[in-house]
């Protein structure tokens, strides 16, 4: 196993945000964490915890996706259970007994994506998501 060093997306970009580059610097990352998934999603695989945490981008520039401990195989492995999330990123359906497809880490990254542009989280996903979680008593 190889240590990967690097900072957050978040952290990574918000430290960008005055360059005159800052979104030719972001839209480079984001197509290239889009092409991960893609690849990703195209093996069946779908992540489900995609985060700032789980997106470092390294002193180099390039970003790397970390944990795949609750990735699942959507194609031999449909299911609608989720073993686990990060509830700020995830996906409504996720918590509604949805399939787990794709679609739930293109959201994650949406969101993450709002963060970075906007400097704030997405608020009303992540307190309407707690109080659908907790309504389906998990």
């Amino acid at each position: 196993m190889n240590l990967i060093e690097g900072k957050p997306i978040t952290e990574y970009m918000s430290k960008r945000r005055k360059d005159k580059d800052f979104i030719d610097t972001f839209l480079t990352v984001l197509q290239e964490i889009s092409s991960t998934l893609s690849r990703l999603h195209g093996n069946g695989v779908v992540h489900i915890d995609i985060k700032p945490a789980n997106l470092l981008i390294k002193d180099n520039g390039e970003p790397a996706l970390l944990d795949f401990g609750f990735s699942e195989d959507f194609v031999l492995s449909p299911t609608s259970e989720v073993r686990g999330t990060t509830i700020a990123y995830a996906a409504p359906e996720l918590f509604a007994g949805g399939q787990v497809t794709p679609s739930a880490d293109i959201y994650s990254l949406g969101v993450i994506a709002y963060e970075i542009l906007s400097g704030a989280m997405l608020g009303i996903q992540k307190s309407s998501q707690v109080l659908l979680y907790l309504a389906l008593d998990h």
